[in-house]
């Protein structure tokens, strides 16, 4: 009885536009995933030949780019790839320098496929913090003091107001000219903050005061808006456990977060800021709660899909799929602001590992132990039951270097 209505929607998959997916590492599956499971033909580019990628089944064609392409290259090989499709493709960027990359060539690229029209000064105002953080202030945000490390005596003087531990974050991660390679690196004190930047030098780079929160405190709000900038749907997320810890990407996490009643005050302050601003496409945004006060801090913007974007997908809101729809003309209808998700924790089984393993750089609130975690974990960053290869890739990977390191040290050893 069903096959009609199942035929007439595969040939209507058909008919809709690909999508190029620019990946990056585990968002790059993620999303890739969650276009293909609607029957949109992806092709995936990627800058990793280890990419464990390269055995999903999902993808309709993968294309190995060089890592250090430059955003130029970058460019004219989409614009090229694009023009060879029958169909004018949606394009999805995964980080934060390939947006910033693709948004000082929106013109080309508006020609050639479909994509997110937010604009190059927003995505400035989005991406670099200290213009982020500014931003915030200016709307009554709360927002961890800091400052951008114009010169060596400005953030002298700026450490004798505000006493460490600090964190010295790149303007955005992948930032060309930040010299800053680690998304956070924690200083213990002024004198040890001034050395390293009077040594590898102060371009791009912002300092912030290290406050308490760490693992099982930081939250984010995840959602999409549409080319009138307006919200189409908000959620919220977790982080248990991260990588580095306290400070990095979510190895264990949860969504819906459940906040409580404090769930409202997080979900008002992103729709503050995002109100704010003229943002079209997907977007995480950020927090750190203080456990004292119960104040949500604003971190960080992330202008794309991100790395538990996967997760969210099996909680019940396939965003990458969302954006799909609104930038082809397919916009779903009846979606709440707040959708009602499925509660799951979400494990990155090989990460989480490092994690366990890891000292903590803060005193965090208690997490669940390694046994409990694998216990209540039904979403998984890179299994899939009916796409295997890439967590069998990466575990046969994982096993390799082990095995490799273990040669070594006992080859040293003899």
């Amino acid at each position: 009885m069903s096959f009609p209505g199942s035929l007439a929607q595969a040939v209507k998959h058909q008919k809709r536009p690909p999508a190029i997916v620019l990946c990056t590492a585990l968002t790059g599956l993620a999303t890739v995933r969650a276009l293909a499971s609607q029957g949109v033909q992806v092709h995936a580019l990627v800058f990793d030949k280890k990419d464990p990628l390269r055995l999903s089944r999902h993808p309709h064609a993968i294309h190995l780019l060089p890592e250090g392409l430059s955003d130029t290259a970058l460019v004219q090989f989409i614009l090229n790839y694009a023009k060879r499709l029958a169909q004018r493709p949606v394009l999805m960027a995964t980080s934060d320098r390939q947006v910033m990359a693709l948004a000082q060539h929106a013109q080309a690229l508006s020609e050639a496929v479909h994509w997110w029209q937010t604009d190059l000064p927003t995505l400035s105002t989005i991406l670099e913090k200290n213009r982020l953080y500014l931003h915030a202030d200016g709307l009554g945000l709360p927002t961890i003091p800091s400052t951008p490390c114009t010169d060596l005596p400005t953030v002298s003087a700026w450490c004798a107001r505000f006493p460490g531990p600090y964190l010295l974050k790149p303007s955005y991660v992948g930032c060309a000219d930040a010299k800053l390679t680690e998304k956070n690196k924690v200083f213990a004190n002024s004198t040890s903050l001034l050395a390293f930047l009077s040594a590898t030098g102060s371009q791009a780079v912002l300092v912030q005061q290290l406050m308490a929160g760490g693992d099982g405190e930081i939250f984010d709000t995840y959602g999409f808006c549409d080319a009138k900038g307006q919200i189409v749907c908000l959620s919220t997320h977790r982080r248990l456990r991260q990588l580095p810890p306290d400070l990095g990407s979510t190895t264990y996490g949860e969504i819906p977060a459940r906040l409580g009643q404090a769930e409202g005050l997080i979900l008002g302050q992103a729709r503050v800021l995002l109100q704010s601003l003229h943002y079209h496409g997907i977007f995480g945004i950020e927090w750190l709660r203080d456990r004292a006060t119960n104040r949500f801090y604003l971190i960080d913007f992330n202008a794309r899909p991100f790395s538990s974007i996967g997760h969210l997908r099996d909680c019940g809101v396939n965003l990458p799929w969302l954006a799909y729809q609104e930038l082809v003309g397919e916009r779903a209808v009846g979606l709440p602001l707040v959708p009602a998700l499925q509660h799951r924790y979400w494990i990155d089984l090989f990460r989480d590992s490092q994690s366990l393993q890891c000292p903590r750089t803060i005193k965090s609130s208690s997490a669940p132990s390694r046994w409990q975690t694998l216990k209540q974990a039904s979403s998984f960053a890179y299994w899939e039951w009916l796409d295997p290869g890439p967590a069998m890739l990466k575990t046969a990977t994982l096993l390799w270097s082990k095995a490799l390191r273990s040669k070594g040290l006992l080859q040293r050893l003899l």
